[in-house]
């Protein structure tokens, strides 16, 4: 009636039911200065929506790297941070499971200061690297590592070394090292239980946080070292007192 062109952007299904946007431009012909008929212009913005879609989504693990670089820089105590890193990672990635792992002084062990499995935390005794062929191979390697199971691998899945709610298992699991320079502090890993999960990027992103929280972890020792040192050194100060 108005004679305009109206644009609309919606997802419409396509025959394998996924969910697809389209741009719907809406016209008018006219002749005479009256409208004889309708044309309709159908785009694809399937590729714009997934570069938007990308694009926010890289924005917001940038403020969370930001939000965890600030935690960083005000706490001291190991299990605080870690559970505020976990606070801000759970904002940038879907992590149904998740735990940080730390190497012993040889390097033959690692423990869980920080587990959680499904919102619930989770007290794991620290078991030997090889223990878990994932763990061992990212310790070794000191390479990312990434997995998305299928429905029917996960079927054939054995539930050895399960940890957390040890009745479940994980479909697409990342774990990454925790490293300052060549040397190899430990893993961090998300995890979730839905299928395809995480893509190159979400390795990428951990990664990124990975090396904050080595270094954190890095401070954090070195912090409880000095502590002891210094009360070493009190201890010594006060039986040469007594001596005198």
């Amino acid at each position: 009636q108005q004679g305009v062109t109206v644009t609309y952007e919606c997802e419409i299904f396509n025959v394998q039911r996924i969910p697809i946007w389209y741009s719907l431009r809406l016209g008018p012909i006219r002749e005479n200065q009256l409208t004889t008929g309708l044309v309709l212009i159908v785009t694809s913005l399937q590729e714009r929506k997934q570069f938007e879609t990308q694009l926010q989504k890289r924005s917001d693990q940038l403020e969370m790297l930001n939000q965890i670089a600030i935690a960083i820089s005000r706490l001291r105590d190991l299990p605080g941070l870690l559970e505020e890193i976990l606070k801000q990672l759970q904002l940038a990635m879907p992590l149904d499971f998740f735990y940080v792992g730390l190497l012993d002084e040889n390097a033959s062990q690692i423990s869980f200061p920080i587990l959680y499995d499904s919102g619930k935390r989770y007290v794991e005794n620290p078991v030997s690297v090889s223990h878990n062929k994932w763990i061992s191979q990212v310790v070794n390697d000191g390479q990312p590592f990434l997995l998305n199971r299928t429905k029917s691998e996960l079927e054939q899945a054995l539930y050895t070394h399960a940890m957390g709610d040890k009745s479940r298992l994980s479909a697409s699991i990342v774990i990454v090292p925790l490293s300052i320079g060549d040397r190899i502090l430990g893993v961090v890993s998300a995890q979730s239980y839905s299928l395809n999960t995480y893509t190159p990027e979400d390795v990428e992103f951990l990664q990124s946080a990975a090396f904050q929280i080595a270094i954190a972890v890095d401070n954090a020792r070195l912090y409880e070292s000095l502590e002891r040192r210094s009360e070493q050194l009190a201890g010594l100060n006060r039986i040469g007192v007594a001596i005198a």
